[in-house]
């Protein structure tokens, strides 16, 4: 970026830190088009994308102050809120969804065979094995994936997102998917044993 932009960011900051909303919309002007357009490959709706970038400018007004521009341009600093902010609405998508499917064991399948039963019990099982062994990644693979999983991004549509190497998103993602597999089969292997 070049550096008469990077003050100009920094005066806008300024502004936005002294309450300026003159200052907010400026910012938005030139980076409210960016960020809906991180917004939108993340989460994939135009509503839902629109609601991620009213959310990014509400934060940088409510917390202009958390800017340190020592750790990256606030061009970087809007797409990290628009990213988090994103994999929020994807994450919250994706529970509702589980909640949803964790509800039909519960229903009467007296009418079904027992292979259909069983399938469906296994399939439940198998997605909450998936979202635990998630929480057990580093934050790092967790991204990387959930990026790739939810946001549908390509490893070097992720890199860019990230600014990072090809390479280490491709490692996050190998390493990431490794551990999931091992927890998942892990997992599997002390179900099976509690049944048998």
């Amino acid at each position: 970026m070049a550096a008469d932009e990077s003050a100009g960011d920094m005066t806008l900051v300024d502004g936005v830190r002294r309450g300026d909303e003159d200052a907010l919309r400026r910012v938005y002007e030139r980076y409210g088009g960016l960020v809906y357009s991180v917004a939108l490959r993340l989460v994939g709706e135009a509503g839902l994308a629109q609601e991620v970038t009213q959310d990014v400018f509400v934060r940088c007004w409510e917390r202009a102050r958390a800017f340190d521009p020592s750790r990256g341009s606030l061009q970087a600093w809007l797409i990290g809120i628009a990213r988090n902010r994103g994999i929020d609405v994807l994450r919250s998508r994706h529970s509702r969804g589980q909640d949803r499917e964790r509800e039909l064991p519960s229903f009467d399948f007296a009418g079904e065979p027992v292979s259909a039963r069983d399938g469906l019990a296994n399939d439940v099982a198998l997605r909450l094995s998936l979202r635990a062994a998630l929480d057990h990644l580093s934050a790092v693979q967790r991204e990387a994936i959930e990026l790739a999983i939810y946001g549908e991004l390509t490893q070097a549509e992720i890199a860019g997102l990230l600014d990072v190497p090809l390479g280490t998103v491709k490692t996050r993602i190998r390493d990431g998917m490794a551990r999931l597999r091992a927890d998942i089969v892990t997992g599997q292997r002390a179900q099976g044993s509690h049944h048998a």
